[in-house]
């Protein structure tokens, strides 16, 4: 008990949706007026001033630059200088990190539109074959079909472009109130937790019954979850297999960069493997 309470809280802290990733908000100028910068930027400041690639800096910090809060710390350290040559250098320092951002702007967007080709190709491969309609839930030919396209095209939806694409085609289809089309949407996700999780763990034991279980999970729909537990799990193979999950999150999710929507559906997805395994509790 203790273990699987220990797995679902790291797997928890995991999947939480990071801010950073969820769509900007809608800034109100007025408000940015008021800002403190805060002393907290001071360390960046001082490193971005002596950067001898400002691009890359700010690429690596971009969490922390891209923020009002950090040209407005600029602004007061500059008014507090006395030499004038050293107000152009902050005033220089404001315009080079703008541009910089801009150009980082540029490329995120160059990335999502290739990724959106991707997307399309991937999203179609749930549509009936003769009418070309999406029809939830997915029949098994169609998640098959879905599997095999998200593997053919792996190394492109590998790229955090692909996932961004999908969540924000997700949250428009929910703004609209397509349900259906948020039920594909989450079963490409799903797909692509399965196929990123298949090539990373190494190949089953073919005499253990519990990793072939695993195995079999993975490749399947998750709505085949509950019942393949039910009639595959006992209470031997119930810790072989939470075993099994605690490798994944090791090997592969923790691999994953901190906080990033990568990793978070990759622990969501085995979260939720870990949430059907505790509703059969010990039903055999």
């Amino acid at each position: 008990k203790m273990y699987l309470k220990y797995l679902k809280a790291f797997i928890f802290i995991l999947s939480i949706t990071n801010s950073f990733l969820i769509l900007p908000k809608v800034v109100n100028i007025r408000s940015i007026l008021f800002l403190k910068g805060g002393n907290d930027f001071d360390p960046m400041i001082d490193s971005l001033m002596e950067a001898q690639i400002l691009t890359d800096e700010v690429a690596k910090n971009v969490r922390t630059i891209a923020q009002p809060k950090f040209f407005v710390r600029i602004a007061e350290r500059a008014d507090a200088e006395g030499s004038a040559s050293k107000r152009k250098q902050y005033e220089k320092l404001a315009a080079d990190v703008t541009l910089a951002l801009e150009g980082i702007m540029k490329v995120v967007d160059s990335k999502i539109s290739d990724s959106r080709s991707v997307v399309e190709k991937v999203v179609a491969s749930t549509a009936e074959a003769e009418s070309g309609e999406f029809l939830v839930p997915l029949s098994e030919e169609r998640y098959s079909n879905l599997k095999k396209v998200v593997r053919e095209n792996l190394p492109a939806c590998e790229d955090s472009a692909f996932l961004t694409t999908i969540q924000l085609w997700l949250k428009r289809s929910s703004d609209d109130g397509l349900e259906g089309m948020v039920t594909v949407l989450q079963k490409v996700m799903q797909a692509y937790a399965s196929e990123i999780l298949i090539k990373a763990l190494p190949l089953p034991d073919q005499s253990h019954q519990t990793t072939q279980l695993f195995k079999s999970m993975l490749e399947a729909d998750s709505d085949l979850w509950s019942s393949m537990l039910a009639t595959e799990m006992d209470r031997a193979e119930r810790s072989a297999l939470l075993d099994c999950i605690h490798t994944a999150v090791e090997g592969v999710v923790l691999t994953k960069p901190n906080g990033s929507l990568e990793q978070q559906v990759l622990a969501q997805y085995l979260g939720e493997i870990v949430d059907r395994i505790e509703a059969i509790d010990y039903k055999k």
